[in-house]
């Protein structure tokens, strides 16, 4: 398997992570046992990926600026940024230090960087993140989900645990609710199809659910998915693959939520996947970051998961530097 043949600083990260890091499962649930601040996480500090997550800043979410010289990535400590494709990160903002950050989307219409939080609620970000305020209009300030309308990134769904679904029509200015708390138990995910902007899918405790109205009416499809659901995407440049990363192991199925089949597997030591992203330049690429924060990149035609930071600078290929 191609994963496993890394350079000689992936194979000592790898025999360092089980001494460093928590059970992988973990990864999927709201921290209730984080490690007590001892302070301010400083920005201007740099943390090896491991060491982060080892410290109980576990990842949730990626996000990937064009290039690929910029990434995003929300975690149980803070939203953080790397320059190296994820081998050494930074907190973004001070604001971030210590808070849950559970997803991330970026309006590229907009200039728009969104942020969903465990406590401060939906935070905008401009200027590349160097900007942050807090969006106005939700009922509470603990979101485990977000997801923009591909074709219409000004239109917002949240959801705002304790209330429900939420969604805008003008990127975060007002808001009305969708649906109610009762009609989905755990989300943790949300994506809109590419295509189909009606159609919603949520990763939740109880599987990937399927709504077909915006939101509205939920369901679980015969022959779905059941597992424990972190990260639920779409790639917008395949239309036609749902995927899901869960508690056990990652998934491709069709966009009706059925004909689930495992992705390839990667190396153990990396945890679980938790989130996608996707990048317009590589519309053949699915990018992913694992529980323990390895930023790892899949060929939609085969092959195996390789790490970013493996890939050539300014190439859409998977060949090694």
């Amino acid at each position: 398997m191609r994963g496993v043949g890394l350079v000689p600083r992936w194979v000592a990260l790898g025999m360092l992570i089980g001494l460093v890091t928590a059970n992988p499962a973990t990864g999927h649930e709201r921290p209730q046992q984080r490690p007590a601040a001892k302070g301010a996480i400083d920005p201007a500090q740099s943390f090896q990926f491991l060491v982060l997550s080892g410290a109980g800043g576990h990842f949730h979410t990626l996000l990937l600026s064009p290039d690929l010289r910029t990434l995003f990535a929300g975690t149980h400590l803070g939203l953080f940024r790397s320059e190296d494709r994820g081998l050494t990160w930074r907190l973004a903002a001070s604001r971030f230090s210590g808070e849950d950050v559970h997803a991330l989307a970026w309006d590229p219409r907009g200039g728009v960087l969104y942020a969903a939080t465990h406590g401060q609620g939906l935070l905008l970000g401009r200027n590349r993140g160097a900007r942050w305020h807090q969006a106005d209009g939700l009922p509470g300030g603990d979101l485990h989900a977000l997801a923009l309308a591909h074709r219409e990134p000004h239109v917002l769904y949240v959801w705002v645990v304790g209330h429900g679904l939420f969604r805008s029509d003008d990127g975060a200015t007002r808001w009305r609710r969708v649906a109610g708390p009762e009609v989905l138990t755990g989300v943790e995910s949300l994506a809109v199809h590419p295509e189909q902007s009606e159609r919603l899918y949520a990763g939740t405790a109880k599987g990937v659910w399927v709504s077909e109205d915006s939101g509205r009416r939920w369901r679980l499809p015969a022959g779905g998915l059941p597992h424990r659901a972190a990260g639920v995407s779409v790639p917008p440049w395949q239309p036609d693959l749902l995927l899901a990363a869960t508690l056990e192991g990652a998934f491709g199925g069709k966009v009706d939520g059925t004909g689930w089949k495992p992705l390839p597997s990667h190396p153990s030591w990396w945890g679980l996947l938790t989130g996608f992203a996707f990048l317009s330049q590589r519309p053949q690429t699915v990018f992913a970051v694992t529980h323990e924060g390895v930023v790892a990149a899949w060929r939609l035609t085969g092959g195996s998961w390789v790490p970013a930071a493996e890939l050539p600078v300014g190439e859409g290929g998977l060949s090694r530097r």
